[in-house]
C-alpha cells in the first residue's frame, strides 16, 4: 500500500493515474452527501481530469468513466499519477515492421521479438473455452491497431456466462475488431492458465512493457489513440 502526495496540478487534456491502495471506492462528488458508485482495487488505472478540494482541505481526483462518460471521485492520495517518462515508446528506433509478437495458445505464453531475436518471453492468460463454446481467444494474424491507457471492460451476465464488470483495465492494445486485446490483470495471477473472454491477461509491468514497445505509439495525453502502423501479432 503507498499513498501519494497530490502536488501537481492535472494538465488540460488530463493524464493516466494508477490506483496504489488495496481498495479505494470511487464516489458520485467530492461534495457531501455523495454516494458510492464503485470500488476500484489496486493496479487499476484511470485516465484523470481534475483535481478538487473538499471542505476540509482534501484533495480527490475527478476520474473518467469510460463506460457512461460520467465522472467519479476518489480522494487523491489512493493514486499516483503517471508519468509521461514511463509512456514514452521502448526501442522507438526499430522500424515497425520489424516487431512482433507470437501467443501461444497451447503453452500459455507471449514471446516478443525484433525479427528473430527474442526480447521478452512471459506467461498469460488467453480465452477460456466454456462447455457452451466459450470465448477462446481466436489463432490468427493480426495487428495492434489501437491504445488505450485504460479502459472499463464489461459484459453483462447472460444464461451461459457470468460476465464482467472491470473498470479501470490498464495498457489496452488492442488487435481485433471485437474488443480483444493485451493489457494489464489486476483480478487474478493465474498466469498460464486460461482465464479471460478471448483477451490477453498478462501482470501490469509486462502489459505496460508491451504497450510502450508495440506501435502504435500514443502520446501521453492522449486517451484513445489508433493508427495502421501496428505491431504483428501472431496467435497459433
Amino acid at each position: 500500500m503507498r499513498l501519494n502526495k497530490p502536488e501537481k496540478p492535472i494538465p488540460t487534456d488530463g493524464c493516466l493515474g494508477e490506483i496504489t491502495v488495496p481498495i479505494v471506492d470511487a464516489y458520485s462528488r467530492v461534495e457531501k452527501p455523495r454516494r458510492i458508485l464503485h470500488r476500484f482495487y489496486y493496479g487499476s488505472a484511470f485516465w484523470v481530469l481534475d483535481r478538487l478540494v473538499d471542505e476540509n482541505g482534501s484533495y480527490w481526483y475527478e476520474l473518467l468513466d469510460d463506460r457512461f462518460r460520467g465522472r467519479w471521485y476518489i480522494p487523491a492520495n489512493s493514486m499516483r499519477l503517471v508519468p509521461d517518462s514511463e509512456l514514452t515508446p521502448l526501442a522507438p528506433e526499430v522500424p515497425f515492421r520489424d516487431k512482433r509478437i507470437v501467443i501461444s495458445l497451447a503453452r500459455q505464453t507471449l514471446t516478443a521479438l525484433i525479427q528473430d531475436r527474442v526480447v521478452l518471453r512471459t506467461r498469460i492468460s488467453t480465452g477460456v473455452r466454456l462447455p457452451e463454446g466459450g470465448f477462446a481467444s481466436k489463432p490468427g494474424t493480426f495487428r495492434i491497431f489501437r491504445k488505450r491507457p485504460c479502459r472499463y471492460m464489461f459484459a453483462p451476465p447472460r444464461e451461459d456466462y457470468r460476465g464482467f464488470d472491470l473498470p479501470g483495465v490498464p495498457w489496452v492494445s488492442y488487435f481485433f475488431k471485437d474488443g480483444e486485446a493485451t493489457h494489464g490483470t489486476y483480478w487474478h495471477n493465474a498466469f498460464g492458465l486460461p482465464m479471460s473472454a478471448g483477451c490477453i491477461n498478462m501482470r501490469h509491468d509486462t502489459a505496460k512493457w508491451l504497450y510502450r514497445w508495440t506501435t502504435p505509439n500514443p502520446p501521453p495525453n492522449v486517451y484513445n489513440y489508433a493508427d495502421r502502423n501496428g505491431t504483428l501479432v501472431v496467435i497459433e
